[in-house]
């Protein structure tokens, strides 16, 4: 399975931090997201390709380029 990344800056929101995983696809990356990066923006990566930048405010998704 392909190794996804998020990565979350230092910020208001905590210290910047790194998360490394494996997911089967895209959107099973932002399904291992949904806890990390609720009310926190992140941004998700594949290798060294940024995908999008997501942040989950109670079950609302912001996703953008």
């Amino acid at each position: 399975m392909p190794i996804y990344t998020l990565t979350f800056a230092d910020d208001d929101h905590g210290l910047a931090k790194r998360l490394d995983f494996t997911a089967p696809d895209a959107g099973g990356a932002l399904s291992a997201a949904r806890i990390e990066a609720e009310n926190r923006p992140a941004e998700l990566w594949l290798g060294k390709k940024r995908l999008c930048r997501v942040q989950r405010t109670n079950e609302v998704w912001y996703i953008s380029p």
